[in-house]
């Protein structure tokens, strides 16, 4: 029994053994396992992928794989596409569709020509034989979309040009049609198809659709529906409220009456009855003519009304009559049609009930509408927001009406914006575009709200009508002096109308004695319209005589004059399209080796200059100036403000002109340009319109001018401003077309076009010889800067007439005008300016001597001597040699200074002086930085000599060494993008001078003129002075300091006594005087110069002119 029980023990045991040895194997082998199906996995995957990427090859070889390959059967696809078919119309359509039919068909290249041909109609497939004939190898797809839009296609039109033309003359859906169809054709943005949209869109439409400000086409689009839906019901409603009173009247006897506008007399109801029934009216509708109507209608010249021949002095029937019909009614009947037609107009207007006119509808008189009427009228000016406006008061208008601009302009908003239908006082209807509800504006001190119609005004901004009358209540009215009066509440309000200024016939005698009271007055001629008003002015001289000066002489000459300008009137007029191209005077811009295109990314500007540069650019687009572009070059443009208040857009090209080889066109000599005027006697100067957009870019030059704005880039056409060779190619161009006349006639300098003649008959034929120049090679001059048969004229910088050539005094003026010294500061920098030309003057030490001696110690004491001495030096300065005159082959140099006060700027060739500019800045530019200050002198300068300086590479040398980066800084404030555009086109050097090298400049900007010298004094107050004299006194040791200085003056070099005052270092001893230092820091600190600066700039004031002790 032990022993079976040891041998079972032993047995497990030996189990026990076993398993514990068979674990690590079982592991290891499903481990083994585990990886190998892993990797057979990974196999089946990797064979998959191979299996796939081999499809993808055979799918793309079926695709390329050309009718001799053997396989040509088709892809199979889930829906049957049909062929588009041939149509010569529109082939760029169906040469699209076909392309569209063979990506989602996945038609062969080498097939889709025979798939296309299969679709051709009889005599198109024949041509398409004739074309393989004549080709040698296979018709590939692309040659032959190319030969199908030569045979058929309209490429010789632009679809942009076409797309500009484009206004609707028909219904919407037409314009819809023929804009979708040309807009497919362009690559115009999302915006310019916009704009597009809108220009061509019927006027009556677009206000509407404007108001809702659509951002895109499709939405411009959609609203354009409705708007056209909202007319057409209106139209149709007017239609059957006509219908029903016509038949409402036939059915009742009412009968019409025909009433001249002369003359309408007031009848009664009961008057006609007597007369009895007519018959039925005749009153009939005006249809209203469609735009393409009207065309037709001014293309044959017939009348609008009558469609009758227009002659001069046509007596429309249509519009000379109209008809009152008048009706025998019950009151009930009354009352039910008026309820009727009140119904229909809210319908239709939307606006309070108005029983006064609500069977007419909404009305306008005539002189509301023009504003011209024989009686004084009464008009009144007011407010609206902070816009003036101009209000009319008029019994004859139903409602009150605004200008549809002043809600364009945000002044107002328009609630309802459902057309309104306005009939005027002589029958005839006006398009209103909307409600305008809650207007509140002020007359006189009082304010006013109510509602008002917009529609187009002209005479006035607001129409006061019947509609705001009858709110007045009772109204006192004095038609005689135009004075109304009512009552607002408690108050009593008077309105007078505006007093009106009647042209009076004046006599000869009047006018004399007019001239004599030495008044200006300005005499007005009313010419024909391809002229400008000429204006004369009229001074009294100081004998009392009156001369008229104007650019005719006698009445002959003026006749002649007008007689040429009226067979050259086209001369005069805008150019209607682009110059033509001029050969090598189109305007080339060659980049210096090595150059990469300029890209800089465009300025930011508000939404209100946005709108403004949206407004050029279209304007610039229309007239084809620029054209959209995708050049690699792209300039930033810069917006200036004219005087005006109008912008002017200017591209800043700075970089590109400083890649841009710099063009050597030989220059004529003033001088020599002048010797050809002996004997001239009359002189006539033109001005071209626009010069330089006269000339054409070179096609390839085209893309270096591109630009960019927040919408879009651009590229000019035409010779743009601001490019550095413009000045060159512009003088290449005229004095290659005015060659036979050069020095004979005429002379040219750059844009200057001078003409003189030696008699007034040689004169005329002169001009006519210029002026068919101009003609035949497309030249356009604007006549408003023009000068004609003058005896007198201003050229280069020169007065010409019959007695010789004088230099232009404003050049030396500033030296002339220099004033006496009155201190060593001014002394010095007037010596300063003389002693950097002491080369030039002979004598120059004798002649200054009187004045140096005035710089010794205590020495400045201003005598007859010195005063002579001065005034020799001014001569001299502005006298040759010193003054030189400038020689154009010679570049220039231009120094600048700007100081505090002023701004200094010097002329030179060679460091030989040329002209001299001084000027005092304003308390405005006062408060420039001093970088806008230099560059302001620096501008003024560039503007002042810009005949000088256009024609080469000139040097600017300045003290402000930041200036030196002008070109390649990024402009920051509305003077800098004003001031930079001057710069523009102009090729120039900027370097640095040392602040005291630069003395001439610096001592011009210093000059301390009579204006400038006034602003700068200043004065102790008497109180101060008393008190600070007290404080002297009361000081016992700063008065024995003074009587040891002033025994023993050689122990003391830093100290001097003046009139009982002691002075450290040239500075005003204070005494320990809480009051007196008090009363100092109070006078500086308000001083008009410099006050209010801060503690730590006062302090240091104080320093610089008084000494104290622990100064806090």
């Amino acid at each position: 029994m032990a022993e079976a029980t040891r041998f079972q023990s032993s047995i497990r045991e030996a189990e026990e053994r076993i398993m514990a040895a068979m674990d690590p194997c079982i592991a290891r082998h499903m481990r083994e396992l585990e990886l190998r199906f892993e990797t057979q996995f990974n196999g089946f995957q990797e064979a998959m992928r191979g299996i796939g990427l081999q499809v993808t090859d055979l799918a793309s070889a079926r695709r390329s794989r050309t009718p001799g390959d053997g396989d040509h059967r088709m892809p199979t696809r889930l829906t049957r596409l049909d062929f588009p078919k041939f149509s010569k119309d529109d082939v760029d359509s169906w040469i699209a569709k076909c392309e569209r039919f063979f990506a989602l068909d996945g038609t062969p290249e080498g097939e889709r020509v025979a798939v296309a041909s299969i679709a051709m109609d009889e005599s198109s497939f024949r041509w398409f034989q004739g074309l393989e004939q004549g080709t040698v190898g296979r018709v590939t797809w692309p040659e032959f979309a190319a030969a199908l839009r030569t045979r058929f296609g309209v490429e010789f039109e632009s679809p942009m040009e076409e797309l500009k033309r484009l206004v609707q003359q028909g219904n919407l859906e037409e314009y819809h049609e023929a804009f979708d169809n040309l807009a497919c054709r362009t690559e115009l943005s999302e915006s310019l198809k916009l704009q597009c949209y809108l220009g061509g869109l019927n006027p009556e439409l677009c206000t509407g659709v404007k108001m809702f400000g659509p951002r895109t086409l499709l939405e411009a689009m959609r609203i354009a529906k409705l708007q056209e839906r909202s007319l057409e019901l209106l139209h149709k409603k007017s239609n059957s409220v006509t219908k029903t009173y016509s038949n409402w009247s036939e059915r009742k006897g009412v009968a019409p009456v025909t009433v001249e506008k002369k003359a309408i007399e007031r009848k009664t109801v009961g008057e006609n009855n007597q007369k009895g029934i007519l018959g039925k009216p005749n009153y009939t509708f005006q249809k209203k003519l469609t735009p393409k109507e009207m065309d037709e209608h001014r293309t044959q010249n017939l009348c609008f009304f009558c469609h009758e021949k227009y002659t001069p002095g046509h007596d429309c029937p249509q519009r000379k009559k109209s008809q009152v019909f008048f009706m025998a009614v019950d009151g009930l009947e009354s009352e039910e049609l008026l309820e009727e037609v009140e119904q229909e107009s809210r319908l239709e207007v939307n606006v309070p009930k108005v029983s006064l006119n609500a069977l007419h509808g909404d009305s306008i008189s005539l002189d509301a509408l023009d504003g011209d009427s024989e009686y004084p009228m009464m008009r009144l000016t007011g407010w609206l927001g902070k816009k003036r406006i101009f209000v009319l008061i008029d019994t004859g208008s139903t409602h009150n009406f605004i200008n549809q601009k002043l809600c364009h302009e945000g002044l107002s908003k328009i609630k309802c914006l459902q057309p309104v239908k306005i009939t005027v006082a002589d029958g005839g209807i006006i398009q209103g575009t909307g409600w305008c509800e809650g207007i509140s504006w002020k007359m006189q001190g009082y304010t006013f709200t109510d509602n008002a119609i917009a529609i187009p005004l002209s005479s006035c901004d607001l129409i006061l009508g019947m509609q705001w009358l009858r709110q007045r209540g009772k109204i006192s009215w004095d038609f005689t002096n135009l004075i109304m009066e009512f009552a607002m509440g408690t108050e009593m309000v008077r309105l007078q109308a505006m007093e009106e200024k009647e042209n009076k016939l004046v006599t000869a005698a009047k006018l004399h004695h007019m001239v004599g009271e030495d008044k200006f007055s300005f005499l007005l001629q009313i010419l024909p319209c391809f002229q400008e008003v000429a204006c004369c002015t009229i001074k009294a001289t100081e004998s009392g005589d009156s001369g008229l000066s104007s650019e005719g002489g006698n009445e002959e000459l003026q006749a002649h004059k007008e007689a040429i300008l009226q067979d050259y009137s086209d001369v005069f007029e805008e150019p209607a399209q682009l110059p033509p191209f001029r050969g090598i005077h189109d305007h080339k811009i060659i980049l210096k080796e090595g150059s990469n295109p300029v890209s800089l990314r465009p300025y930011r500007y508000p939404p209100a200059q946005k709108d403004v540069i949206d407004k050029m650019v279209k304007e610039l687009l229309e007239s084809g100036v620029i054209q959209p572009s995708s050049s690699p070059f792209a300039s930033p443009i810069v917006l200036v403000k004219k005087k005006d208040g109008s912008w002017r857009m200017c591209v800043d090209y700075r970089k590109l002109n400083d890649m841009t080889v710099k063009a050597k066109f030989p220059i004529p000599l003033v001088e020599d340009l002048l010797d050809e005027l002996g004997g001239a006697k009359i002189f006539s100067k033109l001005d071209l319109r626009a010069g330089y957009h006269q000339l054409r870019m070179r096609p390839e030059d085209v893309e270096k001018t591109a630009f960019q704005t927040h919408s879009g880039q651009y590229e000019y056409v035409v010779m743009p401003f601001g490019l550095t060779n413009a000045p060159s190619t512009f003088q290449g161009a005229m004095n290659a077309i005015f060659a036979p006349f050069l020095r004979k006639s005429v002379l040219i300098f750059f844009d200057d076009i001078l003409v003189y003649s030696a008699t007034v008959e040689a004169h005329l034929q002169h001009l006519r010889e210029v002026f068919a120049v101009l003609r035949k090679h497309s030249f356009y001059v604007k006549r408003s800067k023009c000068a004609f048969f003058t005896p007198v004229i201003e050229y280069l910088g020169h007065f010409i007439s019959a007695s010789g050539v004088s230099t232009d005094s404003t050049k030396i003026k500033d030296i002339q005008d220099w004033p006496e010294p009155v201190t060593i500061k001014q002394l010095r920098g007037f010596l300063g300016l003389t002693g950097y030309y002491r080369r030039f003057i002979k004598g120059y030490s004798i002649l200054a001597s009187p004045l140096t001696d005035l710089l010794r110690k205590d020495g400045f004491h201003w005598s007859a001597a010195a005063s002579a001495a001065f005034l020799q030096l001014k001569n001299a300065l502005v006298q040759a040699p010193v003054l030189a005159i400038p020689d154009l082959q010679k570049p220039f140099t231009v120094e600048t200074d700007a100081s505090s006060t002023g701004i200094g700027v010097v002329l030179l060739q060679d460091k030989h002086p040329v002209a001299f500019i001084s000027k005092v800045l304003s308390p405005r530019n006062r408060l420039l930085s001093v970088y806008d200050r230099e560059l302001l002198a620096l501008v003024h300068a560039v503007t002042k000599w810009h005949q000088y300086l256009a024609i080469q590479q000139f040097t600017i040398l300045t003290d402000q060494q930041s200036l030196k980066f002008l070109l390649e800084q990024r402009l920051s404030t509305p003077a800098q993008y004003r001031w930079v555009t001057k710069l523009m086109g102009l090729s120039y050097v900027i370097q640095y001078k040392r602040g005291k090298e630069n003395v001439v400049a610096d001592a011009l900007s210093r000059a301390s003129h009579g204006e400038l010298f006034q602003l700068s004094v200043s004065s102790i107050s008497s109180e101060l002075w008393g008190l600070l004299t007290q404080a002297y006194a009361a000081d016992e040791a700063l008065q024995q300091l003074i009587s040891q200085v002033l025994a023993q003056p050689q122990l003391h070099a830093h100290y001097s006594v003046v009139d009982g005052f002691l002075f450290r270092k040239h500075r005003l001893m204070i005494p320990n005087n809480s009051q007196v230092r008090t009363l100092i820091l109070e006078w500086l600190h308000s001083s008009h110069q410099g006050g209010h600066s801060g503690i730590r700039a006062t302090v240091v004031r104080i320093k610089s002119l008084f000494f104290l002790e622990r100064t806090q």
